[in-house]
């Protein structure tokens, strides 16, 4: 991996859920690490042979590999731009050096 590549600050959370007043539960994040990231889009010739072509926004992220372990669900965020992603997939198992995410856009709240 070409550091150069690195070019975008992204911040990953872990959700954890804490009981509210009203027996119910209440999600929050916790900032889990902030990382350089390398972000391509996905290859949509991949997608549509798959048959997993939608109209929702992903797109593919490689970042250094760590020790902090990134699992499914997870949120994501990149510096200095609105918007939220969650992890849909985490492939840490390819290369020693790096592990690729891919992201999906989450629609803003109401």
């Amino acid at each position: 991996m070409k550091i150069n590549k690195l070019n975008r600050r992204l911040k990953i959370y872990d959700i954890e859920l804490s009981p509210d007043n009203y027996c119910g539960h209440v999600e929050e994040r916790k900032e889990l690490c902030t990382v350089w990231a390398e972000v391509r889009p996905p290859a949509y010739r991949d997608m549509i042979a798959s048959g997993s072509a939608t109209e929702e926004e992903t797109l593919e992220v490689n970042i250094r590999a760590r020790k902090t372990k990134i699992v499914r669900g997870m949120m994501a965020e990149f510096t200095g731009t609105a918007g939220t992603y969650t992890v849909m997939h985490v492939d840490d198992i390819s290369r020693r050096d790096m592990v690729t995410l891919v992201l999906k856009r989450e629609e803003p709240g109401i």
